[in-house]
């Protein structure tokens, strides 16, 4: 009659951890795999900003510098377009969904020119697509504008431009998790357009 009393009762507390580790891995995984989501999402924001800086200063003060891409994600840049975009797949996100959201002084994610000495010469934006009920698309975009130094001028006036070139042929960089992006600053051009004065500082970039 003992040994069947210890037997039901280690049935018993057997189904009872059972049914405890259950229940953390139900609750918990999806916990975990939010925190995980979080974490990726804030290092891309730190990622996108960060290159940012470095081509400004590679702008301003000439010189090559670089970047690894250390976060699960593909990155892009088009001279076509003058875009850079950091592509990152979760299982959930940070930001509201279908909405494009500046992250940076310009507030006007679809904005091509600013008023130069006032406003930064990049919009950085994010937007959030959602897939499926657990599948995310999360897209940050890097562009320079055209900053002009009179607005109100009715004749002549500068305009200045970070201008991102590529290497390839395509005019396109493509790379992931683990490549590196290499830009260099290839100098400073000024050409004449009607009453325009157009000062572009030229970035080579390359993935690797």
């Amino acid at each position: 009659m003992r040994g069947q009393t210890e037997a039901v009762s280690i049935i018993m507390i057997s189904g009872i951890l059972i049914g405890v580790v259950g229940s953390v891995y139900f609750w918990g995984l999806p916990l975990i795999q939010k925190n995980k989501d979080v974490a990726v999402l804030e290092n891309s924001e730190d990622f996108i900003r960060n290159l940012n800086t470095k081509i400004k200063f590679i702008a301003n003060n000439g010189g090559r510098d670089q970047i690894d891409v250390n976060i699960p994600a593909s990155v892009k840049f088009d001279t076509t377009t003058g875009l850079v975009e950091l592509v990152v797949p979760t299982d959930s996100t940070i930001y509201a969904t279908d909405a494009e959201i500046p992250i940076a002084k310009n507030s006007v994610c679809s904005s091509d020119t600013g008023e130069f000495s006032v406003a930064d010469p990049e919009t950085i934006c994010v937007k959030s697509v959602k897939l499926s009920s657990s599948n995310y698309k999360t897209t940050y975009t890097l562009k320079y504008i055209s900053l002009i130094n009179n607005l109100s001028a009715a004749s002549t006036y500068r305009v200045f431009k970070i201008s991102l070139e590529s290497t390839s042929s395509s005019g396109r960089g493509v790379g992931g998790e683990h490549s590196t992006i290499i830009f260099e600053n290839k100098g400073t051009t000024s050409t004449i357009e009607d009453t325009k004065t157009i000062i572009k500082t030229k970035i080579e970039m390359s993935i690797v």
